[in-house]
């Protein structure tokens, strides 16, 4: 039995005001730094674990925190692992991208029953379900345990598609909060949700 274990990165400055991150690369703030680190022992049940890393630097940085508080290497860096790409929606809230010039495509782009393709300027809903495929692959070649740091929306993404077979569109059905991790128990052909949203884990990996 193989345990993924999935770290959205710490809180940014952007997360805290509620505005949309994707692309735009901004670091930990001081305190996102700090819930990463009290976050990190919980890890420990993880023996040796396959570690990898979206190639954004608030990804990177929070990957670098573990490291230090495990004493593991580096991780390898992914970019399938980057954050969904939210095109013109990129630094919006909520409130100013739903009374844009965009209102009615965020509306869609918002809505799993739309049928939208992705937001304007940004990235395809199955351009997303590609990503999570290749990166559950990947992680299933490697035939162990793996810890993998990357984005709310892009974990989510793959808990929607590659988990529970519905389109990434549904990732909002889903909560993850910074430094908060998501864990995936078993094999590929019946992965099992071991834990959602959650800084301890009560199994040994």
């Amino acid at each position: 039995m193989t345990t993924l274990v999935f770290m959205r990165h710490g809180e940014t400055t952007w997360n805290r005001a509620g505005r949309y991150l994707s692309r735009t690369d901004i670091p930990l703030h001081a305190e996102g730094a700090a819930a990463v680190r009290v976050a990190a022992p919980a890890l420990k049940v993880l023996a040796s674990p396959f570690f990898v890393s979206s190639p954004l630097l608030r990804a990177r940085e929070t990957a670098a925190i573990v490291a230090g508080v495990l004493g593991m290497n580096e991780p390898e860096i992914w970019d399938d692992l980057r954050e969904v790409d939210f095109g013109v929606f990129e630094g919006e809230t909520e409130q100013t991208a739903s009374r844009g010039a965009y209102a009615s495509q965020f509306s869609a782009w918002r809505d799993p029953l739309s049928g939208n393709l992705g937001p304007p300027e940004g990235e395809t809903w199955s351009a997303v379900d590609a990503r999570a495929r290749r990166v559950l692959e990947r992680l299933q070649s490697e035939e162990r345990d793996a810890l993998v740091v990357s984005h709310g929306s892009f974990i989510r993404a793959i808990l929607a598609h590659a988990v529970l077979g519905m389109s990434s569109h549904h990732l909002r059905r889903f909560r993850l909060e910074n430094a908060a991790f998501v864990v995936l128990s078993g094999s590929p052909s019946k992965w099992v949700v071991a834990g959602h949203n959650v800084r301890a884990l009560p199994f040994s990996g």
